[in-house]
Order: C-alpha cells, then structure tokens, then sequence
C-alpha cells in the first residue's frame, strides 16, 4: 500500500475547516437575521405601549392607580424612618424587660402600725362600752372595774378572813373573861361548866380557823394580761369624770384605806398580848397553887404520923384542903391549855393572812381589804364592772412597686372588750354585752401612714 500524501491531507483538512466556517457564518447570519426580526417585534411592542400609555394617562382610573401606588411608597418610607427612630432610640433607653423585679422582704411579725392601731381600736372600744354605763336618775353609783372573772372566789378571801378575826376575838374575850384575877382567886368554888363553857368557845374558833390555813385550794390573784389591763384603763378612763353621780375605782390600782378588817386583825393582835399577859400571870398563879398543895400534902402526911394520933376532924381539914388545892391547879391547868391554844391559833391565822401566798402578789389581809367596800364597809361600791379584752385580727396588705416608687401599705385591727356589770346588793345582772371596733392606716412606707 502507498504512502499517504501528506500536501493532500492538509489540503483535505483546509477544506474541511473551510466548510465548517461556512457553515458556521451562515447560521450566525440566521441567527443575527432572527434578532432583527424580534427587535422589530419589540420596537413595535414598546411603540404600541407607548401610545397605549399615552391614551391611558389621563384616564381617571389610572390617576387613582398612580396615586395609590405613590401613598403606598410614601407610607413605606414613613414606616421605614419610624423603624429607624425606634431603632436609634432603643439605644438610649435601658431595656426594662431585662430588670428583675423589685423584691420586698417582709420578716416575721405584727403588722406594720398594728400596735398603735390596737390601742386605738380598744379605745374605741372601751368608749363603746362605757357609753353602757349610765346610772339612772336620781341614782349614784359607785362602780370598782375589775378583770378578774373569779369574783366570787376572791370575794371569798375576805368572808373567810373576816369571820376567822371575829372569832379569834370572841374566843379571846370569852378566856379573858375566864381567867381574870379575881375568877381565878376563887377557882375553887367556880363550876366547871364555865371553863368548858370557855373551851367551846376555843374549839369553835381554831377548826375554823385552821380550815382556812390548811385548804388545798390556790389562793392568788392572777397577774392581768396587758389586753386585760388595756381595756379596763379604756373603759375606766371614759367613765371616769362621764357623770356627777359616777364614781369609778379600779379593783387593784388603788390605796388601801388601813382601817375596817385591818382595825380587827389590829384588835386580834392586842387581844394576843393580853392573853400572853394573862398566860404569865396564871403561871405564876400555878406555881403558887403548886407550892401550897405541896405543903397542904406534907401536912396531911404529917398527921397521919402524928402520935398521939389526931382527932378525925384534923384529917378531914388536912384532906379537903388537898383536894381543893388539887382542884384549883386544875382548872388553872385547864385555863392555861385553853390560852396556849388560842395563842397558837392567833399566830398561825395572823401570819397566813399577812404572809404572801406562792405565785400571788398580796396577802389574805389585803385582799380582803380590797374587797371590804363591796360588804358595806366605809364608802360602799354599789356596782361591779368586769372588763375583759378579746383576741382581734390583724390583716395587713403591701403593694409592692417596682424601681423607685415607695411601696405602699394598709393595716386594719379589731378589738372586743367583753363586759358585765352587777349590782352588789344582790349580784344581778344589770348589763353585759361585748363591744368591737376597728381601726385603720394606710400610707407609704417609711412615711407618716393615715389613720382612720
């Protein structure tokens, strides 16, 4: 086989390179006739366009369009520049939404005010009751205002107290009486029946004295609480001055008058030095009466050894003058006992009335003088008021403001006082009832609150 001719091949390819571009410059002149075509399609689009927006312009529905179109783009804009302020002033104002919330530590406690608010609404109270309290016409009233609701056991103090003082004298006076010098002198011819007389008259004394010594009940007055006493100083201080013909005292803040039950257990303690006298005085009664039996006895002994034996009239004289000797020593014995019992009775009941009993704050003695007034005795009370004060409630609220503002505060309190009032003639009831009020402050913390 031949050799290719290499000129050939390279004429060959030439001439296909040359068809190819042919080829190529007749599809560009194609595709450049084609662009013509549809420019002239767009130029005839634009021109018919133009001319239909020519005759579109003044038609009253394209105006409205156009100013339509403009307030939307103008109300863009506005909302645009809107954002933009909101923007730049964000920048300048703190973000409260990230501040935590302000906190108000409210401790353990009463209410704020409610101490005072307390004392105001008992006054309130206290005048509500008092305005109870109103003697007749024509009447006078002497009322003693007390918190202690166990009147009667208090009141009992001073029966007990009294009736063991009067006693303790009617014995003493009925011994004395027994054991005067010249009774005694003639002891031997008294009857026996007014010694006993005189003992009765001990033993009827010392058991009931003694019963109030060893009786297991609790003798004490009870410490008012500080309600208790707020409200009977309440009530007290708007009767005080309320009328002429109202006199107020308290059952214990007062003065002791020294006299009445005080002037017997005076009359007790002179009554005691006197029998102590007597006591002494019979003592040596006795040791005479001792001394002559002694020598009575001796004598009778010696006539009995005498000789020439004595007559029987001797020896009967010798023995009656033993026996009523013997006689005599006992009835002074006897007056003797009856004194050292009564002396011993008077120092046991003298010193439990005047003693302090454990967990009281008086004695017997003055309790029972506290209540004398209430038995007829000096400037008589004619009534009883008992005062109580009840347990109220406190309710308090607090608006807790945030940042720099105070916070705010409100505090209601209610108090009750219950009373009852009774005559003392007969311990009727003549008024009871219980008395309530409120009272309120509202305000800033930390500033002067109002008060209602």
């Amino acid at each position: 086989m031949p050799d290719p001719d290499p000129q050939k091949e390279r004429d060959e390819r030439e001439a296909e390179a040359k068809a190819a571009k042919a080829e190529a410059d007749a599809a560009k002149a194609a595709a450049d006739a084609a662009k013509g075509q549809a420019d002239v399609r767009q130029a005839e689009a634009n021109a018919r366009k133009a001319e239909q927006e020519a005759a579109d312009h003044d038609d009253p529905v394209a105006v409205r369009a156009r100013e339509a179109d403009a307030r939307k783009k103008t109300a863009e804009s506005d909302k645009d520049a809107a954002a933009a302020r909101r923007a730049r002033y964000s920048a300048l104002i703190p973000d409260l939404g990230a501040v935590k919330d302000s906190t108000l530590d409210v401790k353990e406690g009463p209410p704020l005010w409610s101490t005072f608010l307390t004392r105001r609404a008992l006054g309130a109270a206290g005048t509500a009751v008092a305005a109870k309290i109103e003697p007749p016409d024509g009447a006078s009233w002497r009322v003693m205002v007390t918190s202690d609701a166990e009147l009667a056991t208090t009141d009992a103090i001073y029966a007990d107290v009294k009736e063991g003082l009067d006693e303790l004298v009617k014995a003493a006076d009925k011994v004395l009486e027994e054991t005067k010098e010249e009774t005694v002198k003639t002891a031997g011819f008294t009857p026996l029946d007014t010694a006993i007389d005189a003992a009765g008259a001990v033993a009827s004394a010392v058991p009931a004295v003694l019963s109030l010594l060893s009786a297991k009940r609790t003798v004490s007055t009870a410490e008012a609480t500080v309600a208790d006493l707020a409200a009977a100083a309440a009530v007290a201080g708007a009767l005080a001055g309320r009328a002429a013909n109202l006199v107020v005292a308290h059952d214990d803040f007062r003065l002791l008058r020294g006299d009445g039950i005080y002037t017997v257990a005076g009359t007790v303690s002179g009554k005691r030095q006197e029998l102590a006298a007597r006591q002494l005085a019979l003592g040596d009664i006795k040791s005479d009466i001792e001394g002559d039996l002694a020598t009575a006895k001796a004598a009778r002994d010696a006539l009995k050894k005498a000789q020439p034996p004595p007559s029987d009239k001797d020896h009967e004289h010798a023995e009656r003058e033993v026996v009523g000797l013997e006689e005599r020593l006992k009835k002074v014995e006897l007056r003797l006992g009856l004194i050292e019992s009564l002396l011993t009775a008077c120092d046991a009941f003298t010193a439990s009335i005047r003693a302090v009993p454990e967990g009281g704050r008086r004695s017997l003695l003055a309790s029972a003088a506290l209540h004398e007034q209430l038995h007829g005795n000096g400037p008589s009370y004619t009534h009883v008021l008992l005062v109580k004060a009840q347990s109220g409630l406190a309710q308090q609220m607090i608006n807790n403001l945030p940042l720099w503002w105070k916070d705010k505060f409100s505090t209601a309190v209610d108090a009750s006082v219950t009373y009852f009032l009774i005559a003392t003639a007969d311990s009727t009831i003549v008024g009871a009832g219980t008395e309530t009020a409120v009272a309120t402050a509202h305000g800033k913390i930390g500033d002067k609150p109002t008060v209602d």
